[in-house]
């Protein structure tokens, strides 16, 4: 069980009006935000500390806090794959 299970249920109430009013996707700073069963099919854009990122609520995600699906760390890959992911797609472009 994850944690966000364990912890109570926080919803700020100034994101459930603007969820009801605006149809597009909302701006949104609160990492912390509990998913309830209103939000699915809407899109947040959640902040991550740097920029936006886009996340659409599925069923799946209910009860779950809207930070786990935006990261706030690039994921680290060594210069050798790098290089050799580059490789791959330079032959793929010259033949």
């Amino acid at each position: 069980m994850a944690r966000s299970y364990k912890k109570l249920i926080y919803q700020n109430l100034s994101i459930l009006k603007k969820a009801i009013t605006f149809r597009t996707s909302l701006k949104n700073f609160d990492r912390s935000f509990c998913l309830s069963s209103f939000f699915i099919g809407r899109s947040f854009l959640v902040y991550n500390g740097k920029k936006f990122q886009p996340v659409t609520v599925l069923p799946g995600m209910l009860k779950q806090r809207l930070g786990e699906f935006s990261l706030t760390r690039a994921v680290f890959v060594p210069k050798q794959k790098k290089k050799q992911i580059i490789k791959k797609k330079f032959k793929k472009v010259k033949s």
